[in-house]
């Protein structure tokens, strides 16, 4: 977790300077007031077009083509003949009266002639302002140039001192939310005529014979001797009536960024704080800065600061990084109820006469994560049918949302444990919880950001709604033989278990059997019934976990067949003496028939009938008249009783009459 914070503009407030720093700087001309941030409007610049001479020299335009061009950074305003440079790094200390600022862009003067044809050239690039505590100043720049004519023809030297000025004729002021600093540097007196260094150069005499530079009026030899010797009389004193005026170093304004912070939170938790602090504009070397982290500014007591650093290495642009790191223990101290602020001020005490360095920041602690936050867990109260997975959402309620941790429930079933993510952990909960009702158990361990917390939620576990029984009958019981029956239960996707009962009614006829149910089916034996049509109902009592379910079904009894009678001739008949035969009538499956049989005889048109009752065994004895010769042709018919069904008439036999 990491947030920026930036010191400049708004974002950021200085402290109040003390009574001797405020008397030094209005001494200085300085009006800036170091108690707060100051709005920027646009980038700080170096105000500076080198001298007059090069702007007239590269601008008149009556007799060649000759250009002055800014790039890199840098701009250049013909109107006001200005050349701006942008501040890249550095620092200024308007307390000390020093600096180190470094701009960027380039200046470039270039002669060419009518026909487009260069003749020389000279560039200025990336200037730099340095006021030394010894109160020396000078400009330092890049600088090249290009002769098409000369030999060598182009050259370039970095870092060259152009001019020099003195601090202690410079004048501070401000500009917008930056620190200005003007001079004019010096040219009359710099380079001596006949010194060393005017020799050195080349410059002895003018064509009149007068020593030169002129005054010693020069800009620094350094930068002199860094142009080839055809270009250097634009930078001295020659003795031209009309050119030497324009020759001084034209005065500068140099506007520079107060020293400003950004705050980086790199790590922000109950066991840890670090906060990642750079700087830009404090003042290279030195003793450096103290980089704190407290609620109460102080240039005296470092006990206001529950984290200080010691930046003693400022790079040379004034630019710095540090990291204020903050155990468990230094953490629980910070008070949220407090302004916390990230600060700095020059080191080993010096920040009281001197609070240039002095910028304090709002450090933006978040204290949602530097404090476990309280949690809550809740979880609606859940109904699900048994039998049926369900599924258990736990809010983890907080000042903000949850994701992190784990949510651990039991009591209902086996202990599950749930990841929170985005303020709630999911439970799967298994179809193989028993009915009732449980009482589940929440707990949320501590995590980095949050608080332990505990809840309660209710489960209640339904029984299934059990399905209509289905009653289907196998083999169908008749009125001399059982059949059997099968019934079929479900119950939300579950086998029930248990009993059912099979109640059979017709009219005030009842009948009752009960079945064992194995895996939601139960087979039960039909008892032997009367013909006719019969009510079954099927009663379900439920179990643990099925309820309870009836339901009725009608079907019909139908009385028992027979086989075909069967007669045996027992003493056959003749023309003159009776005769008699035994009539057997078999069930087709069980049971043995009763009732009537007509037994016919019958021969052409002639026709006997005997009719007879069938004993116990389903046999009758059938005595015969005597009969004609010829074949007579025996018929059965069997008019049923209260268990089997008639029979039709049914031819079973011959019987031959001979004599």
């Amino acid at each position: 977790m990491s947030s920026t914070l930036l010191s400049r503009a708004t974002q950021a407030r200085r402290r109040t300077v003390s009574g001797l720093l405020a008397t030094a700087l209005a001494a200085a001309t300085l009006a800036v007031t170091p108690g707060t941030a100051q709005a920027a409007v646009g980038d700080p610049a170096l105000s500076w077009n080198v001298s007059t001479q090069v702007v007239d020299h590269f601008t008149k335009a009556s007799f060649n083509n000759n250009t002055l061009v800014a790039s890199s950074g840098a701009t250049y305003d013909a109107a006001t003949k200005s050349a701006t440079f942008t501040q890249e790094s550095g620092w200024v200390n308007p307390v000390t009266k020093t600096a180190s600022v470094q701009y960027d862009g380039s200046l470039k003067g270039s002669f060419i002639t009518t026909a487009n044809v260069l003749q020389y050239s000279i560039e200025i690039a990336d200037p730099k302002i340095v006021l030394a505590a010894d109160g020396t100043g000078r400009v330092v720049a890049d600088v090249a140039w290009e002769v098409p004519g000369n030999t060598p023809t182009t050259g370039s030297t970095q870092d060259v001192v152009v001019t020099t000025f003195a601090g202690a004729d410079a004048t501070w002021g401000t500009q917008d939310a930056d620190v200005t600093l003007a001079a004019t540097p010096a040219f009359e007196g710099v380079l001596p005529a006949g010194s060393q260094a005017a020799t050195d150069l080349g410059l002895t005499t003018n064509s009149s014979g007068t020593p030169v530079p002129i005054d010693g009026a020069a800009f620094a030899p350094s930068f002199l001797g860094a142009l080839p010797s055809s270009l250097r009389a634009h930078f001295y004193k020659s003795g031209s009536a009309t050119g030497d005026p324009k020759k001084a170093p034209s005065a500068f304004t140099a506007a520079a960024a107060l020293p400003s912070l950004t705050a980086r939170t790199l790590v922000s938790t109950p066991d840890a704080l670090e906060i990642e602090v750079s700087g830009t504009g404090y003042m290279a070397g030195g003793v450096g800065v103290y980089v704190s982290l407290g609620s109460a500014f102080s240039a005296t007591d470092p006990s206001a600061f529950v984290a200080t650093n010691w930046v003693n290495a400022i790079a040379a642009d004034g630019t710095f990084t540090t990291t204020l790191k903050l155990p468990a223990d230094k953490v629980a101290t910070l008070d949220p109820a407090k302004t916390w602020t990230v600060s700095t001020q020059k080191a080993h005490g010096q920040s009281a006469t001197d609070a240039s360095q002095t910028v304090e920041l709002p450090a933006g602690l978040d204290f949602s994560t530097l404090k476990r936050q309280a949690t809550s867990l809740t979880a609606k109260a859940l109904s699900t049918p048994v039998g049926k997975a369900a599924t258990l959402t736990v809010d983890v309620g907080s000042t903000r949302a949850v994701d992190e941790g784990t949510v651990t429930l039991s009591g209902v079933g086996a202990t599950l444990t749930a990841p929170v993510e985005d303020g709630t952990a999911t439970f799967a909960l298994p179809a193989t919880l028993p009915v009732g009702t449980h009482t589940g158990t929440l707990s949320f361990g501590q995590t980095t950001f949050f608080a332990p917390s505990t809840g309660t939620t209710k489960v209640t576990v339904a029984k299934a709604a059990t399905a209509a029984p289905r009653l289907s009958l196998g083999l169908a019981a008749t009125t001399v033989r059982s059949g059997r029956a099968t019934i079929d239960l479900t119950a939300g996707g579950v086998q029930p278990t248990g009993k059912v009962a099979v109640t059979f009614t017709k009219g005030a006829e009842r009948r009752a059997v009960t079945g064992t149910l194995v895996r939601g089916r139960a087979s039960v034996v039909v008892p032997v019934l009367s013909a006719g049509t019969w009510r079954a109902t099927v009663t379900y009592a439920g179990d643990r976990q099925q309820a309870a379910a009836t339901a009725t079904t009608t079907f019909v009894v139908r009385k028992a067949t027979v086989a075909k009678p069967a007669v045996k001739v027992t003493r056959k008949p003749t023309t003159r003496k009776a005769g008699a035969a035994r009539v057997t009538v078999r069930s087709a499956t069980s049971g043995r028939p009763t009732g009537k049989v007509r037994v016919q005889l019958v021969k052409g048109r002639s026709t006997k009938t005997y009719t007879v009752r069938l004993n116990s065994k389903g046999q009758a004895t059938v005595k015969t008249s005597k009969l004609a010769k010829g074949s007579w042709k025996v018929y059965v018919t069997y008019d049923g009783d209260k268990s089997f069904d008639s029979r039709s008439k049914t031819r079973v036999t011959t019987i031959k009459v001979t004599r």
